[in-house]
Order: structure tokens, then C-alpha cells, then sequence
């Protein structure tokens, strides 16, 4: 993972049929995912996240039937959803999120038994939310967050446990979708997927810098540090990584609103603090502002300016 490998994945990947593991994650693979992925059949975790590739999911991805973690977000994969995968009794993780598919959630997904994580966030799928995920028995993770889905979310199964962070912007309010709704009329955060995180500013960062400082008086460890940030400067950051530490973009995390967007808290697992600002693709001039403001921040260095540390 994380090699800088760039190129195809080899068709003869295929031949690799004592494979148990395969981690290309975070690198820059291009082309197509090898249809020949299906002969590696006692595979127990793939994981492709985060490169470029592109084109459909091969059917074939059915026949990896020992498999438990299949990792797929971050690509350019379009198409609909193989109903293959459904196939997997074994899955218990499967992320396809911040992709291109389109088209319905397959009713297979109600087969894979094992199933603990389903996140299908930011994509193009369309149709309804099956309502025979409530079967789905140990999902304790589910995320269909900005699509293009309609008609009203299941409310039996895994969906009594979920948040309203789950469905945001996944579908029009003229759809019924009960629970991203509210939280869109109150937020105006509806299809809102473009991000700046940056070094939290001012306000309430006075109180934690003041904190900070006596905490490097007394020669305690600094949760962040100017020159060691816990994430370095343009280090991808994951839409799941945000949802959590913005803790579903809650609206106690809630901290500022502007003309084209929101501001929210972020704290990460590592202990760092930040700030993510959210812009709404709905307004005609965000892609603008968004521009300007990145260009901006590149161009410009001050000590009462937030340094950015990724945009998605």
C-alpha cells in the first residue's frame, strides 16, 4: 500500500490462486479492475482504494467466494453494482464509496449474511434503499450518503441504529426521504461533497492554543504541532475519516455558516483538531469560489492564516 505503483494491474494477477491478501490501496493505478480478480477464489482481503481505476465492476468479483474485506472506494468505477457480489457470504466490510457507480442498490446485498460495513457513499445510485437490508443481521455500519436514491428509508434491521449522517443528500426533499429531510432544510447541506479541511482557526481555538501553550510549559506531549502535523500537507483524507470526526456532521460540530457553505469541527482519532468546510453544489458559484479560495490559500502565508491540509 501507499507505494507510489502506477500502471495496470496485470491480467496475470489471476494466476495467483494461493493469494490471501492483495493491498494496492493509495497508490496510482490506472485502467481497468482484471476480470481475472474472480479466479483468485480463497482470497481473503482486497483492497484497491484510493487509485484511479476506472470502467464497470467485473461480474467475476462473485467468484472470490472466501473473501472478507473488499476495499473499492476512491476510484473512477462507473456502471451499475454487480449483482455478484451478493454471492460473498463470507464479506463482512464492503466499501465502494467515492466512486461513479450508478444505477439501483442490487437486492443480492440481501444475501451477504456476514455483512458488518456497507459504505455506498458518494456515488450516482438511483432507486430506493432495498427493504430487505433489514435482514442484514450483523450490519452495524451502513452509509448511502450522497446519492441519488428516493422513496423512504427501511426502518427495521441495521436502520434503527443509523444516524441521520447516513443519508444525507440522498435524495430530493419532493422523494419523502424521511431521515436526510430535516437535516437538510436545517443545514442546506444537500449534495454538498466538495471539502476544504483545514487547521482549525480563531474563536474557539484561542482557548485550545492557550491550552496547548501550558501544556508545552509543563513539557507535556503537544497533540499538534506546526512542523509534525499527525496529517501532512495533501495526505488524502477519506470521506468515513471525516463523518467520524465531525461525528456525522452533527450540528454540535457545527461552528460557522456562509454564503456557499458550512464549517464544521473536526477531531480525529489521533487527536488532532481541525475545521472542514463544506460547499454546497447546488449555488452556481461554488465551483468559483472553491477555486479562489484554494488558489488563494496556496499563493498566500501568514501566521493568522489556516494552512489546508487536503480539499476532496
Amino acid at each position: 500500500m501507499n507505494t507510489k505503483l502506477y500502471g495496470s494491474i496485470s491480467s496475470c494477477v489471476g494466476n495467483l490462486t494461493s493469494l490471501r491478501t492483495l493491498q494496492l490501496g493509495s497508490n496510482a493505478l490506472t485502467s481497468y479492475m482484471p476480470s481475472t480478480l474472480g479466479s483468485v477464489k480463497d482470497i481473503l482481503l482486497l483492497d484497491l482504494s484510493s487509485n484511479f481505476l476506472i470502467g464497470p465492476l467485473p461480474q467475476e468479483i462473485g467468484s472470490m467466494k472466501s473473501i472478507v474485506r473488499l476495499q473499492l472506494s476512491g476510484n473512477q468505477f462507473s456502471g451499475y453494482i454487480p449483482t455478484s457480489i451478493g454471492e460473498l457470504q463470507n464479506l463482512f466490510e464492503l466499501s465502494l464509496s467515492r466512486n461513479r457507480l450508478q444505477g439501483p442498490i442490487p437486492e443480492s446485498f440481501a444475501d451477504l449474511v456476514s455483512l458488518e460495513s456497507l459504505d455506498l457513499s458518494l456515488n450516482n445510485l438511483s432507486g430506493t434503499i432495498p427493504k430487505s437490508l433489514e435482514k442484514l443481521l450483523h450490519l452495524g455500519y451502513l452509509n448511502v450518503s450522497f446519492n441519488k436514491l428516493s422513496g423512504e428509508i427501511p426502518n427495521g434491521g441495521t436502520f434503527n441504529n443509523s444516524t441521520a449522517g447516513s443519508f444525507i443528500g440522498c435524495g430530493a426533499p419532493q422523494f419523502h426521504v424521511k431521515a436526510c429531510k430535516d437535516p437538510n432544510k436545517r443545514t442546506g447541506f444537500s449534495k454538498s461533497k466538495i471539502f476544504l479541511v483545514y487547521i482549525l482557526p480563531s474563536i474557539a481555538l484561542i482557548l485550545i492554543a492557550i491550552w496547548l501553550l501550558r501544556r508545552r510549559a509543563s513539557n507535556t506531549h503537544l497533540l499538534v504541532q506546526e512542523n509534525s502535523l499527525l496529517y501532512p500537507f495533501n495526505k488524502r483524507i477519506s470521506y468515513y475519516e471525516i463523518l467520524q470526526a465531525t461525528n456525522n456532521f452533527s450540528k454540535e460540530n457545527l461552528i460557522g455558516r456562509g454564503s456557499i457553505g458550512l464549517v464544521y469541527k473536526e477531531i480525529f482519532n489521533n487527536g488532532m483538531v481541525a475545521a472542514v468546510k463544506v460547499f454546497n453544489l447546488q449555488l452556481q458559484a461554488t465551483f468559483k469560489s472553491f477555486e479562489a479560495e484554494c488558489e488563494a490559500m496556496r499563493n498566500i502565508r501568514h501566521r493568522n492564516l489556516v494552512k489546508i491540509l487536503t480539499k476532496e
